[in-house]
């Protein structure tokens, strides 16, 4: 077990129930909108994956595990990170809040004893995407979208579940599309690269854009 993360699993019962081990930890750290937010997307990403085809247990897990990173304060994010060796881009040390992505794949794998590529895969891009990215990567970044509130990410996600009515690739889409759209010059670079894979994927003029970026 790495140093870094004695302290935060001190006095939490793991059973081997991937769940509840989870809610354990979110509990004893006094996580508990991050235990809520954790059991919708998981919810979410269990009804998605059966539609699609895939395992639900896989998108259920994965939704559990996404925001364990979380459980540290957001000012302990970059030294966490540096602590347990993860590479740390520039947008990454401006924003450490992004960090928590590469946090949480890693607690997946040294904590929660979790050996499933695909689903360290989706923990550890649920927040930015990538480029290429397999079914349950696309799965937990829509899930996880899609349990946001408030009026002013309301037309992001009725795009996003009409996408889902066509395809994985047409739900990520419209999210990527209002990132790049609202923020092309500060975008973490697996998201600009996955908005250019999409894009290039899907076609511009499907959205109703022109020119190549």
């Amino acid at each position: 077990m790495k140093d870094v993360y004695l302290e935060i699993i001190a006095g939490c019962k793991f059973t081997g129930d991937i769940v509840e081990d989870v809610c354990n930890l979110f509990r004893l750290r006094g996580c508990e909108d991050l235990l809520e937010h954790s059991a919708t997307v998981a919810r979410g990403a269990e009804e998605i994956a059966r539609n699609f085809g895939l395992a639900g247990e896989k998108g259920l897990m994965a939704g559990y595990l996404h925001d364990t990173g979380r459980v540290f304060p957001s000012s302990q994010y970059l030294k966490t990170a540096e602590a347990i060796g993860v590479e740390i881009l520039p947008l990454e040390r401006e924003k450490p809040v992004l960090l928590h992505q590469k946090l949480s794949r890693d607690m997946a794998k040294v904590i929660f004893k979790i050996a499933d590529r695909d689903i360290l895969s989706a923990i550890g891009c649920h927040t930015t995407l990538k480029e290429k990215p397999a079914k349950l990567d696309m799965i937990l970044f829509i899930a996880d979208k899609l349990s946001w509130e408030g009026e002013e990410s309301l037309n992001v996600r009725q795009q996003m579940e009409k996408g889902l009515e066509r395809g994985l690739e047409w739900a990520v889409f419209p999210f990527l599309k209002h990132q790049y759209n609202h923020n092309a010059h500060h975008l973490h670079p697996m998201t600009l690269k996955a908005y250019r894979y999409f894009r290039r994927k899907l076609g511009g003029s499907s959205f109703g854009e022109s020119g190549a970026n």
